[in-house]
């Protein structure tokens, strides 16, 4: 019986699950680009322009005014009549409620936002 060596690996493919790097970049300057991300289309670019940056805040009710939050949501109409779920949340309630006092006080006040 015959004893010979075993095959040798084709050098030319990429080995898998092992990062290709060229001698010339840096693995910092992949990274860069990588967490940079893109954009693919000119839609994309304009929306980037009017981004909305969210601010979070607590705010604290007592219980009875939470009481009648759940009241008004629960009679209020439900969208889907199949589902047993309320229609609006309380939190989504509260920014609802928010955005309709800024509107009538902008409204009151004359100002221009």
């Amino acid at each position: 019986m015959a004893v010979s060596l075993p095959p040798q690996k084709k050098k030319d493919l990429p080995i898998p699950n092992e990062p290709v790097v060229n001698s010339k970049t840096s693995e910092k300057k992949i990274r860069e680009v990588i967490n940079r991300g893109g954009s693919t289309t000119e839609v994309s670019r304009q929306s980037s322009k009017e981004k909305v940056v969210l601010k979070g805040i607590n705010v604290k009710f007592t219980v009875g005014e939470i009481d009648t939050i759940k009241a008004l949501r629960s009679v209020r109409p439900i969208e889907n009549r199949n589902s047993s779920k309320m229609s609006v949340s309380l939190h989504d309630w509260i920014v609802e409620a928010v955005q309709e006092k800024i509107k009538r006080d902008i409204k009151k006040y004359n100002l221009s936002v």
